[in-house]
């Protein structure tokens, strides 16, 4: 059975980020590199271009049942991110979080 790997941009508390006309790129580049190097099926959930929000995110992360969950974060975007890891965490024990992305890279 191969690993079950989703990948997520949380959503906003900015209303300027919901519906964004860009996705985040760094996510598929992700995929793409999982997909060559780890048996597993990976889904993203890109939330502010989707204009989800915690609830409408955690319902597609659920529908997923994920055995890992990545989550990228710019750095006004940490505290949801870490919001969303909880939650996640919560509603499927056992899950394994992990985050990325520039605020993490930059201020580790």
């Amino acid at each position: 059975m191969s690993l079950r790997v989703l990948l997520n941009n949380p959503p906003s508390a900015e209303p300027y980020s919901r519906g964004r006309a860009f996705g985040c790129t760094g996510l598929v580049h992700v995929a793409g590199y999982l997909r060559r190097a780890v048996d597993c099926e990976i889904a993203i959930v890109d939330s502010p271009l989707e204009g989800l929000d915690f609830e409408r995110s955690l319902e597609r992360i659920e529908d997923f049942r994920p055995d890992v969950i990545g989550f990228t974060a710019f750095t006004e975007q940490i505290k949801p991110a870490a919001r969303m890891a909880e939650l996640a965490g919560d509603r499927l024990p056992g899950v394994v979080t992990v985050i990325g992305g520039v605020h993490v890279t930059a201020l580790p």
